[in-house]
């Protein structure tokens, strides 16, 4: 019985030190293949969505990159663009005023890129109204940076101003650090607005030292106190660091992927009421802020929405728009805007969007010389209920 015992009890820890071999096996084949996966696939295919700290610059580099970047606005650099002179983009067109009639601030849909000048839509619409019309979108802007051009533009003295927003702008409306929502571009710092107890404040650029800079990479959260997309937090990248998988579960749990795979635009949440980033609520602040300075200026002022591919392909199936409660807000607020999905889906008579696209036949880009006609011929449909200036 002694010995019998005995033996029950060694074929229980052999059986307990295989299981224990297998789960260890099963563990080491889960995080080698997670870490394949973060160092492969994700880090080529989804760079936005792994952040790993930099390897210092060095210190011409970066406090060249200091220099030159524009003190306010994060870019255009001063190689582009002097600081003091926010300068529009040049328009082929002949005009005969000595002005800017209408002036337009935004990203790279409002600036046209993509596209020579003269295919830009504000090139369009100077040759169709005969006044030069200011184009002052900028690439990559959110609707904080635009709205803020706009403010420090003092050359500005058009009769009509527009504000264009396109979806991505929400998500860099309320980010400081553009690395964290492009996973490219290591020195790209800019302000953006915020929300204090209801009140609209403008938190500036970060300015780090190159000393802190390694401190910086390694712990950002120490230097960015109004960033929504810290990394490993709930809406940043996550860091390629043990435990992998736990990485990649926290990639899965992500709201731009559930929204993906319900073949919702990725950045839907970000124009929902209460999430997590304010995204909405700060848009409308700043979009409220807009028109008292317009107010101010005498000026008369609008929103355009430019389309996303994503967007109004999900308005063509669901006949719903994905940005519905901020277009109610400025409803509710009288805000005048313009909705060029609403505009382009019935100008196609329902079509996909893909041909007014510089890369058609991948339903990429932005609009090619026929899409940015479309949005001229749409904006001077809307600007007669302001008076053509």
């Amino acid at each position: 019985m002694g010995n019998s015992g005995g033996v029950k009890r060694q074929t229980k820890a052999a059986a307990f030190l295989g299981w224990l071999t297998i789960i260890c096996l099963v563990v080491t084949c889960l995080e080698v293949a997670s870490y394949i996966f973060l160092e492969t696939f994700a880090s080529s295919r989804v760079p936005y969505l792994i952040y790993r700290p930099s390897e210092l610059l060095s210190r011409d580099v970066y406090e060249e990159y200091l220099k030159m970047r524009h003190p306010v606005l994060g870019w255009p650099s001063a190689k582009d663009e002097a600081p003091e002179d926010a300068r529009a983009r040049f328009v082929s067109a002949s005009a005969e005023s000595n002005g800017e009639c209408i002036t337009a601030y935004g990203d790279s849909y409002v600036y046209g890129a993509e596209v020579p000048a003269e295919d830009a839509w504000s090139n369009f619409l100077t040759e169709r109204i005969g006044c030069r019309i200011g184009n002052y979108g900028v690439s990559s802007y959110g609707i904080g940076q635009a709205f803020l051009r706009f403010q420090i533009n003092k050359r500005d003295t058009a009769s009509v101003t527009f504000l264009g927003i396109y979806p991505a702008d929400f998500k860099r409306t309320v980010n400081q650090y553009r690395h964290f929502i492009t996973g490219n571009n290591r020195l790209a710092f800019k302000p953006r607005y915020y929300l204090d107890h209801e009140a609209l404040k403008l938190a500036p650029q970060p300015t780090i030292d190159y000393e802190s800079l390694s401190t910086f990479f390694e712990s950002p959260d120490k230097f960015l106190q109004h960033e929504s997309f810290l990394p490993d937090s709930a809406l940043g990248p996550v860091s390629v660091r043990f435990p992998f998988t736990w990485r990649i579960l926290n990639i899965g749990l992500r709201e731009e992927l559930h929204n993906w795979i319900a073949r919702r635009p990725d950045w839907i949440a970000f124009v929902q009421p209460d999430h997590r980033s304010k995204a909405l609520e700060v848009t409308i602040a700043i979009a409220s802020e807009f028109m008292r300075v317009c107010r101010n200026r005498e000026k008369k002022c609008f929103f355009v929405f430019f389309p996303a591919t994503n967007e109004y392909d999900y308005f063509r199936r669901s006949g719903n728009r994905a940005i519905q409660p901020l277009l109610d807000e400025l409803d509710r607020r009288s805000i005048p805007y313009l909705d060029l999905t609403r505009s382009f889906h019935t100008a196609l008579g329902g079509d996909d969007i893909c041909p007014m696209l510089t890369q058609p036949n991948k339903c990429r880009g932005h609009f090619n010389a026929t899409g940015n006609r479309m949005v001229s011929d749409h904006v001077y449909e809307y600007l007669a209920d302001f008076g053509l200036p």
